[in-house]
């Protein structure tokens, strides 16, 4: 129902955990990023700093409180390796 779901995210994102799972997520994506600088530059290192990007950005979106991106992750990654 409509107005449980409302609720529901009301209570969500009223809570502080949100703001600190957003903040891990980060944090993960940074360390993860920071993981491919060794690589040399090129379209598998681009699709990982991608990804890195298109997680934390599909967190920030979640929390709030918009359905989560209907884009395909591979439509987001410089010339994905098929």
């Amino acid at each position: 129902d409509d107005a449980e779901h409302a609720e529901a995210l009301r209570l969500l994102q009223a809570h502080s955990a949100i703001a600190e799972a957003r903040q891990v997520a980060r944090s993960w994506a940074d360390d993860a990023r920071s993981s491919v600088v060794g690589l040399p530059h090129g379209p598998v290192r681009a699709a990982l700093e991608s990804l890195c990007d298109y997680v934390v950005s599909e967190q920030a979106e979640w929390s709030n409180g918009t359905a989560l991106a209907e884009q395909p992750l591979l439509d987001l990654l410089p010339n994905p390796v098929t």
